[in-house]
């Protein structure tokens, strides 16, 4: 401890020993915590991870939800009533207009990708009774 003398009053000034070695032990406390809430399990560095990975989901989510949406909006513009995407999908779409079951007549029928037809029979689409018309 420093003492100095003006005239007739002392002033105390500095940091005693045991007043420094409160203050190192009370920091070493507190970065021993911080340390531990950053870095353990649950901390802030993997909740951040998981933050990002969670966003990254959600994101992905989003994405394909936007291009669903932009395909229907597309199919009621262009008056788009099937999607075709197999085998089966056209085998029911063969089936529907061979039985007059459903015309399909002024409706857009939309074939997503070439399907192979070579393995097994083939029914072509429409039949005298129940034609298929379609407009080019």
């Amino acid at each position: 401890m420093i003492i100095l003398k003006i005239g007739n009053k002392s002033k105390e000034q500095g940091i005693t020993l045991i007043a420094l070695v409160i203050t190192i032990i009370v920091l070493l406390i507190l970065a021993g915590v911080t340390i531990n809430l950053t870095l353990k399990e649950g901390g802030i560095f993997s909740r951040a991870q998981i933050a990002a990975k969670n966003y990254a989901e959600a994101q992905e989510k989003e994405l394909v939800a936007l291009e669903q949406f932009d395909t229907e909006v597309n199919d009621r513009i262009n008056n788009v009533t099937l999607r075709i995407e197999d085998k089966d999908g056209l085998t029911n779409f063969a089936k529907e207009v061979n039985e007059g079951t459903k015309t399909y007549e002024g409706e857009t029928i939309v074939l997503e990708k070439d399907i192979d037809l070579s393995s097994g029979n083939w029914t072509p689409i429409g039949t005298k009774e129940n034609p298929f018309l379609r407009d080019i």
